[in-house]
């Protein structure tokens, strides 16, 4: 799956769950429920580039111990994030 395609699966799928919420009762809620799904998303993909960065960090440390070269390049949730971010 690209990243463009994720991006738009992620916010689908925040949007079936937050429209389901009437969230006009509290002030604090009041934005439309597509901006409630693409702010959900991106915490989710925020959390995934973290996790990203920590498995990257452990992978290449156990690599350098055992002699290997490693490198890693264009992070996928970097570039999810990126795709969310534009639409």
């Amino acid at each position: 799956m690209t990243p463009k395609e994720k991006a738009k699966e992620l916010i689908e799928n925040y949007f079936t769950l937050v429209s389901r919420y009437d969230f006009d009762t509290n002030d604090k809620y009041n934005e439309p429920y597509d901006e409630i799904a693409k702010i959900c998303a991106l915490i989710q993909v925020v959390q995934m580039i973290e996790f990203e960065k920590r498995i990257i960090k452990e992978v290449q440390f156990l690599s350098d111990k055992a002699g290997h070269a490693f490198r890693c390049e264009g992070l996928y949730w970097e570039q999810v994030k990126h795709e969310i971010e534009k639409l």
